[in-house]
């Protein structure tokens, strides 16, 4: 498959394929004009123009079930920037709200975070009275920026939206109920 949408990057010939979207949990087809590939986190992701959405999307390489290039062909926009496009990603995913996050870190965390945040957007940074390292970045709320988030457990904590506040508080609940309940100790 992947022979086949390099083929198709190449000659700028649209793809079809039928891919399991994880946000449905859908196997459907998909008809896409393939403008790059784009390793993060140990996955491939394909950057296209999605015919059925008509607008720009990423897709995960490991979902897509079967792919075949089709005769017809598509023009790439002049003006198309990757990193333009992805400039508001936390990492890959351009999904959800864009806010304003304030978060809090430990001090035994700030040099990992640190790292963590290198060509991220962050606005501002100051050591806060209480010694935790206050700093504040740009991210959309989904999935991708609720993972980074709560990696850190209790070492990371988010000031402000309040709203952002709220969700990870309640997956933090959720988390915790999933363990107090025993489940299987094998």
């Amino acid at each position: 498959m992947l022979s086949a949408v390099l083929q198709a990057m190449l000659e700028q010939r649209t793809i079809r394929m039928h891919y399991h979207s994880f946000h449905t949990d859908e196997r459907r087809e998909r008809l896409a004009d393939p403008y790059h590939l784009i390793p993060r986190q140990n996955s491939l992701y394909l950057f296209a123009y999605c015919h059925l959405r008509e607008d720009y999307r990423i897709f995960k390489f490991s979902r897509i079930a079967s792919l075949e290039v089709t005769r017809h062909t598509f023009v790439r926009e002049n003006d198309f920037d990757l990193a333009r496009a992805l400039a508001t990603a936390w990492t890959i995913d351009t999904s959800g709200d864009l806010v304003e996050a304030e978060l809090a870190i430990q001090p035994d965390l700030r040099r990992y975070v640190e790292e963590e945040l290198t060509g991220k957007p962050v606005l501002a940074s100051f050591t806060g009275a209480d010694g935790r390292w206050r700093v504040k970045v740009r991210a959309r709320v989904n999935p991708e920026f609720e993972r980074w988030l709560l990696q850190f457990g209790p070492g990371v904590e988010v000031l402000h939206p309040a709203a952002l506040r709220q969700h990870v508080a309640l997956r933090i609940r959720e988390t915790l109920k999933a363990y107090d309940a025993g489940g299987d100790s094998g």
